[in-house]
């Protein structure tokens, strides 16, 4: 066997390693794996991984039905779609308006173990009304799994919309 081949063998071995662990993480993880190895993660990789993942039990809220109507939930849906989770030790610094935003709905929301944080942006925004919204996501860990809780901010005050939750393994025996 030739240095080369050891090489490339050694090379695909570490891609595997790569593909093992974001097809196992959290999308938390897979952002950044996917910052760290794009050319790792290809589409095949992305949609196998999708296959593999559990499907989330999804709440929309009481006190969001306002802006989740049948009609609305596509726009609601597309706006979540367009989130980028980043885990908490990867946001360095947020916003000014929107981190106080975030953290006082944390805490207004008792979300315990907070770990991942996902913020629309200015370009990705939710038309409702004649006005733009900003749509934040919040990761938080329970005892019994883990949830996603997508807010609405309107800029005075932040909408719960739903929620998605994954429940651990052990719960669910």
């Amino acid at each position: 066997m030739t240095e080369s081949n050891i090489t490339q063998s050694q090379g695909a071995a570490h891609d595997a390693r790569i593909i093992k662990h974001y097809i196992a993480g959290s999308d938390a993880v897979r952002d950044m794996i996917e910052a760290d190895h794009p050319t790792v993660i290809t589409e095949q990789v992305r949609a196998l991984a999708d296959r593999r993942r559990p499907l989330p039990q999804r709440t929309w809220t009481d006190v969001g039905s306002d802006f989740t109507t049948p009609e609305r939930r596509p726009d609601v849906l597309r706006a979540i779609g367009t989130l980028r989770w980043r885990t908490l030790a990867r946001c360095r610094a947020l916003p000014a308006f929107q981190g106080s935003a975030i953290q006082i709905g944390v805490r207004a929301l008792g979300l315990p173990n907070v770990s991942a944080l996902a913020l629309s942006g200015l370009h990705s925004t939710l038309h409702l009304e004649s006005a733009d919204y900003a749509v934040y996501g919040i990761e938080a860990h329970y005892a019994n799994g883990r949830a996603r809780l997508y807010v609405l901010d309107r800029g005075t005050v932040l909408v719960p919309l739903v929620s998605d939750f994954w429940p651990s393994e052990q719960s669910a025996a």
